[in-house]
């Protein structure tokens, strides 16, 4: 799935991105929150398409000059964010003072879950939806795999597709056992509705390297 921006370096104290700099826009606004499905999202950084460079970033402390491209650049403790814990970020495109469609949340890892094949967990909410289009977009952190998707609601159906106009598989209300496993193939977003109501899940799933 396209994204609007690509995290092109974690490492402890650096969250590097870039992303094509977007006809009309003046201005982008970078938001954070502790999980995917917050309620109030907490504002971070806003830039032009000169982009961001954080001072606390040592060694990075110039504003990039990537022609056709914004960089944004920042060290997560500058911002009160704990570096060795997920967060998730999402964009904001601006026109003069009026607000664009949020992207969507994109979850951000720690640099040490990004050596080896640690299992990376996903939990919250989904929203109620009457169809695909109705569904939360939720970015993975990078292609994933060994997906076990739990329903954790009594009453309500989970419905998850991982494509935009693609198929929905329908997890049935809870169960002691995860009642979606797919291994394969790998997949980097996914899309969640509550059939009929609010349904809480939690989701585990594993890194995908090259073969």
């Amino acid at each position: 799935m396209a994204r609007a921006y690509s995290i092109i370096r974690r490492r402890p104290g650096v969250v590097d991105i870039i992303f094509p700099q977007q006809a009309g826009k003046t201005s982008y606004k970078f938001q954070w929150a502790a999980n995917w499905d917050a309620g109030a999202w907490t504002d971070l950084i806003t830039c032009t398409n000169h982009g961001y460079s954080d001072p606390a970033v040592v060694g990075d402390n110039v504003v990039y000059n990537n022609q056709g491209a914004v960089r944004v650049t920042f060290n997560p403790t500058t911002f009160s964010i704990t570096d060795t814990s997920v967060f998730w970020l999402r964009m904001i495109p601006y026109v003069g003072g009026a607000p664009g469609t949020p992207t969507p949340p994109l979850m951000i890892l720690p640099d040490q879950m990004l050596h080896g094949t640690g299992v990376v967990v996903v939990s919250g909410t989904a929203v109620q939806g009457a169809a695909l289009a109705n569904s939360v977009e939720i970015h993975l952190p990078g292609r994933m795999e060994n997906f076990r998707i739990h329903n954790e609601s009594t009453t309500i159906p989970l419905a998850v597709a991982f494509d935009a106009g693609g198929a929905e598989y329908t997890v049935t209300p809870n169960s002691p056992i995860p009642q979606f496993i797919m291994e394969y193939p790998a997949q980097d977003s996914l899309w969640v509705r509550g059939v009929g109501g609010t349904a809480a899940f939690s989701m585990s799933c594993t890194r995908s390297f090259p073969r």
